[in-house]
Order: C-alpha cells, then structure tokens, then sequence
C-alpha cells in the first residue's frame, strides 16, 4: 500500500525511492526515461500516470512526451497563462488552487 502523507514519504523518498531512481535512470536509454521513471515510481508513490512536458522551440507550449505505461497524455499546454506554463518559466514549484489538499 502507499504511504500517506507526511514524514513516511519523505522517508521513503530519501532511502529507498530516488536512489532507485537514479540508479535505473544512469542504465536506461533516454528514449525510455520516462518509461523506467514511471517503473520505480508508481508503486511505492502510489501513482497512476506520471506525464512529462517540455517546452517547445519557440517556448509557447508544453508537448507531451509519449510513454509506454501511461494513457495518451492531455494536449499540449500553453506556456502563458498557465499554472504549468509558470513553473516552467519560473523553473519552480507552483501552488494552484486545490494542490494544498493534493489536488482539485
């Protein structure tokens, strides 16, 4: 079962699950990083998807990156206006209404 939140993922997270991570990550194609990332991850996180965005040429969208694990992603987001589009720009975390309590 996953943890809850609090102290136990912060624990999980140090010991067990980001070394894994990284170990897996420094053997994997990069074609399949998402892949291998959503492999470590799921389980022990209790995750369900696990979608990355990069930013296009131009820097007016966020393009989802396909995965084997995942359903398709959501289209692509626009940078401006957006509460992802300011993470990126920002290059940090961003709270949006709803996250406190883990999501909408």
């Amino acid at each position: 079962m996953p943890p809850r939140a609090g102290k136990d993922v912060e624990v999980i997270e140090r010991e067990t699950v980001f070394p894994k991570l990284l170990e897996e990550l420094n053997t994997a194609p990069a074609a399949a990083m998402l892949d291998v990332a959503y492999q470590v991850l799921s389980e022990p996180l209790g995750l369900r998807h696990l979608w990355l965005y990069v930013a296009d040429y131009g820097e007016q969208k966020l393009e989802p990156v396909p995965s084997r694990f995942n359903p398709p992603p959501p289209d692509s987001i626009r940078i401006r206006g957006t509460v992802p589009g300011r993470a990126f720009l920002t290059r940090g975390p961003v709270e949006a209404e709803g996250d406190a309590q883990g999501g909408p």
